[in-house]
């Protein structure tokens, strides 16, 4: 499974270093940040969710709550 969420992170990655739209950058910032938390990488999640207006902050916050990582 980590390698599914590792393979995300690596496309939505590769998305933002083509000229993503905001829309197209918020989604990328927001599965980074998720898949992040999911393998257990705070550091990362955190990151991503500073790009992230407060919706999508607050999912990747629940994301890795499940996961027992705080971002803040």
């Amino acid at each position: 499974m980590r390698g599914h969420y590792a393979l995300a992170i690596d496309r939505a990655r590769a998305a933002l270093e083509r000229e993503a739209t905001a829309a197209q950058a918020s989604q990328a910032y927001e599965i980074i940040g998720a898949c992040s938390c999911a393998i257990g990488e705070g550091n990362a999640a955190r990151e991503a969710a500073a790009h992230l207006g407060e919706a999508r902050r607050e999912t990747v916050k629940a994301a890795c709550a499940k996961q027992g990582l705080t971002i803040e």
